[in-house]
C-alpha cells in the first residue's frame, strides 16, 4: 500500500510522450478470440497538433498531419482563399479531413476584401481585377470594362455608377471569355443600374446580376 497520497493539482506536468499506447478490451466479444478482444491506440493519434502551414505549399506534404490538427498560416500576409475570402498570418484551419483535403477556416483574422477603384471616360478602357469594387462616373464620356480572363469559381467584380448616366453615356463590358454563353459585348444603356460580375465557368463563363 502507498504511504503517501498525491493530489493531482500537486504533481508537476511532464512533456507528452509521442510513444505511449492504450491497449482498450470490449468485454462483449467472446474470450479466446485473438486479435478482436483488444485494441491498441497510439496516445499521440488521440491529441490534435498544431503546424505551421504556408498556403503556397501543399497541405498533404506537412509531415505527420492528421485528421482533426489546427493549421497556423505563416509567411502569406495576402493569400486569396474561397474567392473574396483573404486569410492572414496566424489565422487557424481546422482539418476536417485528408481524402479529399477538407478545412474549416477558424477566423482570427480572416476579412472578407474587394478592391476599390473609381474610374472614369479617361481611364477607358479599364482591364477589371478580380474580387474588386469599381466606381464608374460617366460624366464626361462612355466607359469600357474588360473581365479578367484570370479567375475561379464565384469570384466576383462590383460596377457601381458613381456619377453621369448610362442612357447619355452608355457602359461597354467586354471579355474574351463568355458572358452568360456570348462573347458579344453587354451595352448598359439604364441609370443607376448596379451590376455584379460572378465567374460560374462552364459554357455560361461570367454571369450578371443587376439591381
Amino acid at each position: 500500500m502507498p504511504t503517501e497520497v498525491f493530489h493531482s493539482r500537486e504533481l508537476t506536468p511532464v512533456d507528452y510522450k509521442n510513444n505511449l499506447i492504450v491497449v482498450v478490451s470490449d468485454p462483449d466479444l467472446p474470450l479466446n478470440t485473438p486479435g478482436t478482444e483488444s485494441k491498441r491506440i497510439y496516445l499521440n493519434q488521440l491529441l490534435s497538433a498544431t503546424h505551421d502551414w504556408d498556403p503556397t505549399t501543399a497541405v498533404l506534404d506537412i509531415p505527420n498531419l492528421k485528421s482533426h490538427d489546427f493549421l497556423r498560416v505563416i509567411n502569406s500576409p495576402d493569400f486569396r482563399l474561397l474567392g473574396n475570402r483573404v486569410i492572414h498570418n496566424d489565422d487557424i484551419l481546422l482539418v476536417v479531413g485528408l481524402n479529399p483535403v477538407t478545412l474549416f477556416l477558424i477566423p482570427a483574422k480572416t476579412v472578407r476584401t474587394n478592391d476599390i477603384i473609381m474610374i472614369t471616360a479617361s481611364d477607358s478602357p479599364y482591364s477589371a481585377k478580380i474580387n474588386s469594387d469599381i466606381y464608374i462616373d460617366v460624366s464626361t464620356g462612355s466607359v469600357t470594362v474588360l473581365l479578367p480572363t484570370v479567375h475561379g469559381l464565384n469570384d466576383n467584380i462590383n460596377l457601381i455608377p458613381n456619377g453621369g448616366r448610362y442612357e447619355v453615356n452608355n457602359l461597354t463590358i467586354t471579355a474574351t471569355d463568355n458572358m452568360h454563353g456570348s462573347v458579344d459585348p453587354v451595352i448598359v444603356n439604364s441609370d443607376n443600374l448596379l451590376i455584379q460580375v460572378r465567374w460560374v465557368g462552364g459554357t455560361e463563363g461570367y454571369l450578371f446580376i443587376s439591381r
